[in-house]
């Protein structure tokens, strides 16, 4: 379908102060999750912060023992650093019995997951844990951000609670599913050696990508490409501001993704609140320029593959690496060149758990691995950006997703990033044909 609008950007990161998290479930029950959504607010423009140097990458530690010990019903303690970082800091829940969690796990003996499509990305959230865990089936059900709100919402309206794990975007898990009351505080169920000992993690912790739900943590933290592109149809040195997209020779010829999910979303707001670009640039861009707006990514990869469009924005990063490594004519577009900056994003490296969850214990082991070291290569050579793990190897990582010092980066999740969405995403609406 076809769309238009306009856009600008901001900067900020925010440490939130701490708030007391749910206590955790027995090792074999799910908790229940409550109603989540947020008051409306009026839009924030943080100070710009610059990106810090990217951490080295660490020597391999040796993994953790499993732990014994019986649920307790409060959280351990966070570390210091987890406290400093505030409310954005996930406190480890009480270590449970490890081996009878396990053990436990391997008589559900199954797992259902939705992740993004792609099958490089299915081999990395799959394979290796298969090996770990044969006794565990996975089930995968591939689905793209937009999709995977209406399926979710419609089944658990049903009575119908058939997944575990969601892997996916931040900006759709926190303005579909959480205001839906789909899913759990994910804290309870972070009871494993790996997700309880954070030492490894940039600033010693695991963080939360909405303190006022705790639903969802983020594991990765990259600079996005400001847009994907067909080498014949841009010359990259000619643009070096958002404002140079204007130009008349792209009208007609620029594509963007769903504008309440994913990257799209993210510059949106990234656009509306930047106070040299907001609301007029948005016009102009949306309006000015004829923009496409598509519900599905591969569209956006397809059409710039063909030369229909010059310029595609918002694409997943997962699908556009993908569609590099076979081949299609695509470009990323590094966004540190632009002047007022690009977006800091999680990609779709944000783990959450469905409410009443069907196989719980199966749940926790997946969270551990998939945090672990082991599983955070296995999505960083697919993904080619920085676990937020500093032991995890960067061998694969490509150096437009690195944070540079100096550049201006909007963060795509957090407080502040909702907050500023729901003033944003109300105003694309009254530029968008209906």
């Amino acid at each position: 379908m076809k769309s238009r609008f306009a856009g600008v950007l901001s900067v900020s990161i925010m440490l939130v102060t701490a708030c007391a998290p749910a206590a955790p479930p027995p090792a074999t029950t799910a908790p229940a999750a409550p109603p989540t959504a947020a008051p409306a607010a009026k839009p924030t423009t943080a100070p710009a912060t610059t990106a810090p140097a990217p951490a080295a990458a660490q020597p391999s530690a040796a993994p953790a023992s499993p732990v014994a010990a019986k649920p307790s019903p409060q959280p351990a303690a966070p570390s210091p650093a987890a406290a400093a970082a505030g409310a954005t800091a996930v406190k480890p829940a009480a270590a449970d019995d490890w081996t009878a969690v396990v053990a436990a796990a391997k008589r559900e003996g199954k797992l259902s997951i939705v992740a993004p499509p792609g099958s490089d990305v299915r081999d990395a959230l799959t394979n290796a844990f298969q090996k770990a865990y044969p006794e565990i089936k996975l089930d995968y059900t591939a689905l793209s951000g937009s999709q995977v709100g209406p399926k979710v919402i419609a089944e658990q309206g049903a009575g119908q609670f058939l997944n575990d794990v969601l892997i996916a975007g931040a900006g759709g898990i926190n303005t579909t599913l959480t205001p839906a009351n789909v899913l759990a505080p994910i804290e309870p169920w972070l009871t494993g050696p790996n997700t309880r000992d954070t030492s490894m993690w940039r600033g010693g912790a695991i963080m939360l990508t909405d303190p006022s739900t705790r639903q969802d943590i983020v594991f990765n933290n990259a600079a996005e490409a400001a847009f994907i592109y067909a080498p014949d149809q841009v010359n990259p040195a000619e643009i070096k501001s958002w404002k140079d997209v204007l130009n008349p020779k792209f009208k007609g010829k620029i594509a963007i993704g769903n504008l309440r999910q994913g990257g799209a979303a993210v510059f949106t707001v990234m656009w509306y609140t930047d106070p040299t670009l907001g609301q007029g640039f948005l016009r102009d861009l949306f309006v000015g320029q004829d923009i496409a707006v598509f519900q599905e990514d591969k569209q956006i990869i397809d059409g710039v593959a063909r030369g229909r469009y010059a310029i595609g924005i918002g694409a997943s990063s997962t699908l556009v690496e993908e569609a590099i490594r076979t081949g299609l004519p695509i470009k990323p577009f590094d966004g540190s060149v632009m002047a007022e900056g690009t977006i800091l994003s999680a990609g779709n490296a944000t783990v959450a758990v469905f409410r009443n969850t069907p196989n719980p214990n199966a749940t926790k082991v997946y969270l551990d691995w998939l945090l672990s070291k082991d599983g955070q290569y296995e999505w960083s050579k697919t993904q080619r950006t920085a676990s937020l793990r500093t032991d995890v190897p960067t061998d694969a990582v490509v150096d437009y997703s690195i944070p540079k010092p100096g550049v201006k980066y909007f963060p795509g999740y957090g407080e502040d990033y909702i907050r500023n969405s729901r003033v944003a995403f109300p105003f694309v609406d009254t530029i968008t044909p209906k």
